[in-house]
């Protein structure tokens, strides 16, 4: 019977079975077309590895030809002196050659000359013994005398290494030999890795061999048992085949279709898992990107959800909340555990507008907080879930448009004040300059330019209040503080002699000019000094201090005294106007001036206070734009200077 053609590496099994084979035979013939397969794929990685070996062996026997060539032709002219030069060196060293040697041709065939011109007698026998050794010739060398390779040998201190002759004349007639020593150690590993090759190739044919052999008993073992079993129940006949393969295909015909099914499950419940999943990951990515903390727990209190928000605004790390109860965890915040609580005791939503509640940053929040029931498709009640609003950011906005409020009303009522006031002051500088020139000379005339000069200062504040009401303007110039000091020092030298006290000026040395507003900044100064002094009792001390924070690029000046101190309440509303703190003679203007200029500025004025600890206000001024450029040079001011 002629077999029909079967393409490489593929076995028709039907084509098998139409020709008459039984499925024994086929199980038979088709695990020896693989192990066959298996054996040529062997058989041609190690043709293949040989090719390759060859291949590099010629490679390294022309690419060595080709310098000895080179070094040949450098050495033709003159050679005893060259063999030792340094670009001969250099060149044989970029050859590859671990060594180079120059001999008579001579002598490689006459053993009983034991003298050279070039080496020693030593070096001379090595030489002899490697000319002896096979030897790979090169042919093609334009001189037209081969060059020759040894076959690589062992040196007596480790590794392998291989020698290279090339027969050439020198200019002056006389036959000279290049001898070369290359390293053969690439080589060796080659060849020691071909032989372990060829050893696992081996291994590999008889494993394939030997599992042949168990895949057929294993694969036998339930084709016979079912063929036992349909002989007893008299299905198949020994005597005939073909109803033996009858049992076996509608077993395999049933098998198949089990198995066919049981895929089709398969595939039913992985697109259900993959829905679930899907929908589980939709649902963590909603609640993932809500701006909003969200906690939900189940109707025993353990918490099952618990977002980023909610970790970033409450300050607890994610994995320390899930699976927990969220009486433990929300143990820092009562109002927030008593309304889950509430919510899963009433079964009944509730709601909190607003609550300030003290985070673990130890930084005070505002939240809106909303809780209700999470019910299934039934409607029965499966837990409860927090919705937690971080509203700390509105109500510093509602407080901000307070303040702007505040100090609009101030702006109005004070442009009156101050147009009132300037009238009035114009009058006292209009006398005492008619004063002054009564009194020219003596201590009364001293007196009255004091007068004089404060009057002045005073109208140029209305002029300056009345135009930062009107239009919430300053005017930056590049100050420096030394000018603030001096300033300081004439307005209060007197008061802190009446009062016993001291004020002392701390400036960093480094200190550099500022551009600021200086007739407003001072003010502010002499508004928080004055009421430092007030504060204070005999004998103590204010100290104002200036320094540069490069890191912000903030200037920072500290007023801070010694005195009785605040209350937590007066703390609270030392900024509103027309709120005195108890003094008799206040008008509640002062602190509300010195934020609106320190305001117009762009910065910041902050206090802290403690009942019998005193006071510090730090006022906080970035760096300003100005037409004039602010170098920032070092004031020649001593550290702390006392008034």
């Amino acid at each position: 019977m002629r077999l029909p053609k079967i393409k490489s590496g593929e076995i028709d099994v039907g084509l098998l079975k139409r020709i008459g084979f039984t499925y024994e035979i086929r199980i038979r013939l088709t695990l020896a077309f693989m192990f066959l397969l298996i054996l040529v794929a062997n058989l041609n990685s190690l043709r293949y590895f040989s090719q390759t070996k060859s291949a590099q062996e010629q490679q390294l026997l022309d690419e060595s030809s080709q310098n000895r060539r080179l070094l040949a032709g450098a050495l033709r002219s003159n050679p005893t002196d060259r063999i030792n030069s340094q670009p001969v060196r250099d060149l044989a060293l970029a050859s590859g050659f671990t060594k180079i040697t120059l001999i008579e041709t001579d002598l490689l065939r006459d053993d009983s000359a034991q003298t050279s011109a070039f080496v020693s007698s030593t070096r001379l026998a090595e030489i002899r013994r490697s000319y002896g050794l096979p030897k790979t010739i090169a042919g093609g060398i334009h001189s037209g005398l081969p060059a020759s390779l040894s076959e690589p040998y062992q040196l007596s201190s480790g590794g392998s290494e291989r020698t290279g002759f090339f027969h050439f004349v020198s200019d002056d007639g006389k036959p000279l030999t290049l001898v070369v020593a290359i390293n053969a150690g690439e080589l060796s590993d080659i060849e020691r890795f071909a032989a372990l090759n060829t050893l696992f190739q081996v291994l590999s044919v008889l494993a394939a061999l030997t599992m042949a052999v168990m895949l057929l008993k294993i694969t036998m073992k339930p084709y016979n048992q079912i063929k036992s079993q349909a002989i007893a129940a008299d299905i198949a006949r020994t005597d005939k085949p073909e109803s033996v393969d009858f049992a076996v295909e509608t077993f395999q015909r049933v098998i198949s279709e089990l198995r066919t099914k049981e895929q089709k499950l398969q595939q039913l419940y992985a697109q259900q898992r993959d829905r679930a999943a899907s929908l589980e990951r939709y649902t963590e990515d909603v609640l993932g990107s809500m701006p909003s903390g969200v906690v939900s727990c189940s109707i025993d209190g353990t918490i099952t959800h618990f977002n980023d928000s909610a970790a970033k605004i409450l300050g607890i790390a994610t994995d320390d909340a899930l699976a927990r109860q969220y009486a433990s965890t929300l143990s820092e915040w009562p109002s927030l555990q008593n309304l889950l609580a509430e919510t899963l005791r009433t079964r009944t939503g509730k709601s909190i507008p607003e609550i300030e509640i003290l985070a673990r940053n130890k930084c005070t929040i505002w939240l809106s907080v909303t809780c209700s029931l999470v019910t299934d498709a039934y409607g029965a009640v499966r837990g409860a879930t927090l919705l937690i609003s971080d509203i700390t950011e509105l109500k510093r906005l509602e407080a901000e448009i307070v303040v702007k409020e505040q100090m609009a009303v101030l702006g109005e009522m004070s442009a009156g004040l101050a147009h009132q006031l300037r009238n009035s002051m114009g009058a006292v500088i209009g006398y005492s300059q008619l004063l002054k020139k009564l009194c020219a000379d003596g201590p009364t005339a001293e007196m009255v330019s004091g007068i004089l000069r404060e009057a002045r200062i005073t109208g140029e504040m209305l002029d300056r209040f009345l135009k930062l009401s009107r239009v919430g303007e300053i005017s930056p110039v590049l100050t420096t503080f030394a000018e603030i000091r001096l300033a300081l020092t004439t307005h209060f030298e007197h008061k802190l002699i009446e009062r016993d006290l001291q004020l002392i000026v701390n400036c960093q040395s480094n200190t550099p000019q500022f551009v600021c507003d200086p007739l407003l900044i001072l003010n502010t100064l002499i508004n928080l000094i004055e009421n430092a002094i007030q504060a204070s009792a005999p004998q103590q001390s204010i100290a104002l201090d200036l320094r540069f924070d490069s890191a912000a690029e903030m200037f920072l000046l500290e007023i801070a005294d010694h005195g009785k101190g605040m209350t937590e309440d007066q703390l609270s509303r030392i900024f509103t106007p027309f709120y005195t703190s108890g003094k008799a003679d206040g008008t509640g203007l002062g602190l509300a001036l010195a934020r609106k200029w320190v305001m117009a500025h762009g910065g910041t004025i902050t206090c802290q206070s403690q009942v019998g600890n005193g006071t510090k206000f730090t006022i906080a001024l970035p760096i300003i734009p100005h037409q004039v450029e602010a170098s920032f040079t070092v004031e020649n001011s001593v550290a702390s200077t006392p008034f």
